[in-house]
């Protein structure tokens, strides 16, 4: 798993020195040509998740409704608005893209106390970071709860078709996605759209609930590789870890 781990690190910091120079680059054709060379440019899908992070970091409304102006004027298959759901007492992102109708909700509203734990949820603080503990722990409490979901990981895309970044999020049977980093529950076609995920693993949450009892102890010493091991690896990760714990109790009482 150390070798694993060091590839989609070195992946991963390769993937964020080029999106910044793409993003930098994005005003020269020439230059961008010659960056991508061959990769895909994913604009629309960039700008669109740019937007529900707008909305979802409390942005002001009036700069995000001035986002949504400039982005039907860009693309004509677009529209959205802001809409307040009173039952609720919160308010959504309605979004109409080719056709089709999505509603976008805060997860920081809809997980009722989660701030208090992770009150980082409303700031840009979160976007960078692929949510494998917060994953792992919401998986963990809706199955507790009784909430059938899956925890799943995989690859997201950025600005560009070559913009990898390894992800974790948490999806209910109904097809709604629970993603950290965007701080959003969406549906998963609307999330597939804007991040074109690649999916690598899923772990049922009944399962997660299960392994929690084995490792939550060690939790808090568990690095975003160990996360990575346990999500990409699971099988060879539990015997890992619970060898290792079965050994030490061996020792401690002979």
């Amino acid at each position: 798993m150390k070798d694993f781990d060091n590839l989609q690190n070195a992946i991963e910091t390769k993937t964020r020195e080029f999106d910044k120079k793409i993003l930098l680059a994005i005003s020269k054709s020439k230059r961008v040509a010659k960056l991508l060379n061959g990769a895909n440019l994913r604009e629309t899908e960039y700008l669109l998740k740019s937007l529900i992070n707008m909305f979802t970091t409390n942005e002001n409304e009036r700069d995000i409704s001035y986002f949504i102006k400039n982005l039907k004027n860009i693309y004509t298959n677009f529209n959205g608005k802001l809409m307040m759901t009173p039952s609720e007492n919160c308010k959504k992102l309605n979004l109409k893209i080719n056709g089709k109708d999505y509603i976008v909700s805060k997860l920081s509203d809809i997980v009722e106390g989660i701030l208090l734990d992770f009150p980082e949820l409303e700031t840009s603080e979160r976007i960078s970071n692929p949510g494998f503990l917060f994953s792992f722990l919401l998986a963990n409490s809706f199955a507790r709860n009784g909430v059938e979901c899956q925890l799943v990981t995989g690859n997201i895309y950025g600005i560009t078709s070559v913009s990898e970044y390894l992800h974790s999020w948490v999806e209910l049977e109904d097809g709604m996605v629970f993603d950290y980093s965007l701080n959003a529950v969406l549906r998963k076609n609307l999330f597939k759209y804007i991040t074109d995920c690649n999916e690598i693993s899923r772990i049922d949450g009944y399962m997660v609930a299960h392994d929690y009892n084995e490792i939550s102890e060690k939790l808090d010493l568990l690095s975003d590789d160990d996360l990575k091991g346990y999500m990409c690896f699971h099988d060879d990760y539990m015997k890992e870890i619970c060898g290792s714990s079965k050994d030490k109790s061996s020792r401690e009482k002979s």
